[in-house]
């Protein structure tokens, strides 16, 4: 009894592990609005950042960042080309000078195999990458909100809805 107890349990969480990542994969395979906000202590306000992200048939990303300021990432399988349009510059960084990147993988729809899935509840769950949490959660409305805190410790809020 006790060995076909644990052999459900690893089959439940292999297949919870797989159907979240499926979730994201298909999540992120539509074109997206996001808004991302953070707390700012030294104004003490909320910053706020929107934008849209589309991903292109050739499995690159576009993300353009419509305010407050105005960019455009265009992110492929070797490289981030940024284009800052206010002031008209352009800087293209190598994949591999970037240290493991939760974003850059999960908007790429790179692998997750190697991150750890530690909780799964209805529609939410925690995974962990390089000693950091993410809070991942599917919302009722289609979107998807992910809390965490990034590397100066500050609280990140980022809100993702399926363009319309």
């Amino acid at each position: 009894m006790k060995f076909i107890l644990v052999s459900y349990a690893l089959i439940s969480s292999i297949y919870v592990h797989s159907s979240v990542i499926e979730q994201l994969s298909m999540f992120f395979n539509n074109d997206l609005y996001f808004t991302q906000s953070s707390f700012n202590s030294i104004s003490n306000t909320f910053d706020k950042t929107e934008g849209k992200y589309s991903k292109k048939n050739n499995n690159s990303v576009v993300i353009n960042i419509t305010s407050p300021f105005k960019e455009n990432y265009y992110i492929d399988k070797t490289k981030i080309e940024i284009h800052d349009l206010d002031f008209d510059q352009v800087r293209k960084i190598p994949l591999n000078e970037i240290e493991d990147n939760l974003f850059i993988n999960l908007l790429s729809n790179k692998s997750f195999e190697k991150y750890d899935i530690k909780t799964f509840k209805d529609n939410s769950f925690k995974l962990f990458a390089n000693d950091k949490e993410y809070n991942f959660e599917f919302l009722a409305d289609g979107g998807l909100q992910v809390i965490y805190k990034d590397n100066m410790d500050v609280k990140n809020i980022v809100k993702f809805s399926i363009k319309l």
